[in-house]
């Protein structure tokens, strides 16, 4: 693979229906990863450009 080929990534995130700190929430989730991609210093990193964001049903409640 060239050294140039873009190297794309998603980021996830899930949040516990108890949350334990204040870095449980999905946007503090998602701006960590964010923060570690970028401390990278990867110029060839690309981050997928769809984000989806729905209401989940609870694990415990299927």
């Amino acid at each position: 693979m060239p050294d140039s080929a873009p190297i794309r990534y998603a980021i996830y995130t899930r949040q516990s229906t108890t949350p334990e700190t204040p870095l449980s929430s999905c946007e503090a989730q998602f701006a960590i990863c964010q923060d570690f991609v970028e401390a990278r210093k990867d110029h060839r990193m690309e981050m997928g450009r769809r984000t989806l964001r729905r209401p989940g049903r609870l694990g415990r409640d299927n």
